[in-house]
């Protein structure tokens, strides 16, 4: 069990420049791995043959394998459970951030991966041969000089993408968001692709040989080439593809009531009319910093995904930890829509409390019995506040200064034994 360690500046002839995991069940939480290197094999700063790791709050950043996985390899019928974790700035061959193979059955949950890059494919994450679930994750300005900007499936691999975010990023070839190839199957539920592109084709999606099932999700302006609005800028479907798409939203494919088939197979219910974004972002090399992938109160999003979600493994939360169904119905893509009221009311929530919330220079955060340490993070997955004993006052609770915190909403985990057992959302509000 590991706490708070930092890893810098190691590196591994063959695995792991930091930590390099063998027949091992490690647990690290809120670990800092940086500028680490392996030289040969894979795993920059972590590497796992046939081992179990178990990540909460860690960050990997800018480091490097020469051949698999920048931040992390996964190999040899390992399974790693990853919550919380940032991935900023890896670099490999393949898989910039994360790289999966030989029948895994990893899972990534509340994560970010953000500006990795790979000189071959998958710049967030390759999967080869593998099973792996990202639930309520953001792939965001990750580049690879092939294929898969933020994700690259290969080689018969299972894959659930459910409630994420993959906007700016970039593939030299196929698949700006997405490639998947291999006679394998990715099923994705409640996404939001926006501004990523492909110089070939596939500017949020590539499929070949492989099969997708798109459900509750959103693909609106990507590009291809110099396209965006060809039906390439959102889906390229080639040789023995099977990619079927119900209730979703998919520029330039026509709708249900339209349907181009160079999309894939119309389930039904799908929509080709602008989301109405909060604020639709540039499609360029780096990630448009105003761009606010929220739905505006009269987007066609909402209440137009599925009307029975049983069996689609939707986790209760949306990617911003608020509920995933309102009004009992489902909304397409990663966020629920739901107006905020500004009331200064105390949310309850496990017996503690934090008020006031929505805020604008202070919040408390307190509770009855035994307080455990607080963990805040904006939407980027960054910590912006660990409490420690100092920042415990005598009521069982925290005083917090968010002055100087930009507008937006945050979730407040709350800790034991160093693992997250509650969590609320704060609104910080500039008036």
């Amino acid at each position: 069990v590991l706490t708070g360690c930092v890893f810098e500046n190691n590196n591994g002839q063959n695995y792991g420049g930091g930590i390099h995991n063998v027949s091992s069940s490690p647990v690290l939480t809120q670990c800092m791995f940086s500028d680490n290197i392996a030289d040969e094999f894979g795993g920059g700063g972590m590497s796992s043959l046939n081992s179990f790791p178990v990540l909460n709050g860690c960050m990997f950043e800018n480091n490097k394998s020469f051949l698999y996985g920048g931040a992390m390899l996964n190999d040899e019928g390992s399974s790693a459970s990853i919550t919380s974790c940032h991935f900023m700035g890896n670099i490999a061959i393949q898989g910039g951030g994360v790289y999966i193979r030989d029948d895994t059955t990893t899972t990534i949950h509340d994560s970010f991966f953000e500006s990795n890059k790979a000189w071959g494919d998958g710049a967030g994450i390759e999967i080869w041969d593998s099973s792996p679930s990202i639930i309520n994750c953001i792939f965001s300005g990750n580049k690879a000089d092939l294929n898969g900007g933020a994700i690259a499936v290969q080689d018969n691999s299972d894959v659930h993408l459910i409630n994420c975010v993959l906007s700016a990023n970039r593939a030299g070839l196929r698949g700006g968001g997405i490639h998947n190839d291999g006679a394998g199957s990715i099923v994705i539920t409640n996404a939001t692709m926006s501004t990523n592109h492909a110089d070939s084709i596939g500017g949020a999606i590539f499929n070949a040989q492989a099969a997708i099932i798109m459900t509750n999700s959103i693909i609106w302006r990507n590009s291809s080439g110099i396209e965006t609005a060809t039906i390439a800028a959102s889906i390229s479907n080639d040789t023995d593809a099977i990619t079927q798409i119900g209730y979703s939203l998919v520029a330039n494919a026509g709708g249900s009531a339209s349907w181009n088939n160079e999309a894939g197979t119309d389930l039904g219910n799908n929509i080709d009319a602008d989301p109405l974004f909060i604020q639709d972002g540039v499609i360029d090399t780096i990630p448009d910093p105003d761009m606010d992938l929220h739905l505006q109160e009269l987007s066609s999003c909402i209440n137009s995904g599925v009307t029975d979600t049983s069996g689609l493994g939707i986790p209760l939360v949306d990617i911003d930890g608020q509920p995933r169904i309102v009004q009992n119905r489902i909304d397409m893509g990663a966020y629920e829509y739901q107006e905020l009221v500004y009331t200064h009311t105390v949310m309850q929530q496990n017996d503690w409390f934090v008020y006031p919330n929505p805020a604008n220079e202070f919040t408390e955060v307190f509770g009855s019995g035994h307080f455990g340490q607080l963990v805040i993070y904006n939407l980027k997955g960054q910590i912006v506040f660990r409490s420690n004993d100092q920042t415990l006052d005598e009521m069982h609770g925290y005083h917090i200064s968010i002055a100087q915190w930009p507008q937006g909403v945050y979730t407040i985990q709350l800790m034991e034994e160093g693992k997250a057992i509650s969590s609320q959302k704060l609104v910080v509000v500039r008036e």
